[in-house]
């Protein structure tokens, strides 16, 4: 009996070893991807003001740039900055294609898409771990629940059967589905109305436990144009096959269109979580405009400050000391313009040293 409860503690110790070890590979990698896209958005993002701040000088007169300079800081969305420097330089050049076409010869940097890419599957292999997956397929701390309306499938189909021979529309599904609306478009086409058509019942064959399953819903209804039948199941299903039957009226028959729309359970995470935090801080990063490098800016520092990623315990720190480390976190990001600033030959002397002053001793 010690010796099988021995054997077991082994297992469960090999087991939250062997988590432990994946969860920090999959989050020191993820830590330094960060880093080097922080790093590397706010490098575009100095670049992209310097390259505009030499825009100003070759197009609006001297005395006039410091009422612009304002623009420096909108260099993170470039749809955003594109529209309020046609308003800028509309003082300047009152026609619009001459306007845009000085703009469009603006050329501003980018991020290489390849950083996201490498985040986006940390991200995802992280948050799958921090729920903990079990060997049936669920997870210790999130579960899938009866809500949303993400669908797994939309499909419409044309009535070639009538009440006295129905016919049987069968779906297989890989997703957990909680829900199934048959609906009846108003319109065929441009201009046919739709035709009512008639739905006998339903049944979903879904395993359980390992055991094969079969859940039935008598229905009878006609579904009339512009009307649906929603059925939400007794529980979430995994991979259940759905087989509806159905028909028209002789007379409508092949001039009746039904549609169905399966929607998707919605995987929860459980409060209990201990790293329940740092998964809200991972999907809130997962979820970042690529394209609006402020935004992108501050959810990765966010998460470079807030995610206790150095200690052995995987939690989110409220003081975490991660965004003192020199390692972890960029240069000051004025230093960094300043940088490139100097590294630009087209700065003149007196330029920089009045700009070092704005930026520092001021």
């Amino acid at each position: 009996m010690k010796k099988s409860i021995f054997v077991l503690f082994l297992i469960l110790t090999i087991i939250c070893t062997t988590f432990a070890s994946d969860l920090g590979r999959v989050m020191e990698q993820l830590r330094r991807n960060t880093t080097d896209l922080y790093s590397k958005v706010n490098e575009v993002k100095w670049e992209r003001k310097l390259e505009l701040y030499k825009f100003f000088t070759k197009n609006i007169p001297v005395d006039d740039i410091e009422k612009y300079e304002y623009l420096l800081d909108k260099t993170g969305n470039l749809s955003d900055l594109n529209i309020k420097l046609s308003l800028a330089l509309k003082k300047y050049y009152p026609d619009y294609k001459e306007r845009n076409n000085l703009i469009s010869n603006l050329k501003m940097s980018s991020v290489n898409t390849s950083y996201l890419t490498g985040i986006a599957d940390n991200i995802t292999e992280a948050i799958y771990l921090l729920r903990e997956p079990q060997n049936d397929g669920s997870y210790k701390y999130a579960k899938y629940e009866k809500s949303g309306d993400q669908l797994a499938e939309n499909e419409q189909l044309t009535v070639k059967y009538t009440i006295d021979s129905l016919g049987t529309y069968s779906r297989k599904f890989d997703s957990r589905v909680y829900m199934i609306k048959i609906y009846s478009p108003k319109k065929r086409g441009l201009f046919e109305g739709n035709r009512d058509f008639y739905v006998k019942d339903i049944k979903i064959k879904y395993s359980k436990d390992g055991r094969e399953k079969i859940y039935n819903k008598n229905v009878e209804k006609w579904i009339k144009r512009g009307e649906s039948y929603d059925l939400v199941f007794p529980e979430v299903y995994k991979s259940p096959e759905v087989n509806v039957r159905y028909g028209t009226k002789k007379e409508h028959k092949n001039r009746a269109t039904m549609g169905f729309e399966f929607v998707k359970a919605t995987l929860m995470d459980s409060k209990d979580n201990p790293n329940y935090a740092l998964l809200q801080e991972l999907k809130n990063l997962g979820t970042a405009d690529t394209k609006d490098l402020d935004s992108l800016s501050l959810k990765l520092k966010g998460f470079l400050k807030n995610a206790d990623l150095g200690s052995g315990n995987i939690s989110v720190a409220k003081n975490s000391n991660l965004g003192n480390n020199k390692s972890s976190m960029p240069s000051n990001d004025k230093l960094m313009y300043f940088y490139y600033m100097l590294k630009d030959d087209t700065n003149k002397r007196e330029n920089l040293i009045n700009k070092f002053e704005n930026m520092f001793l001021k």
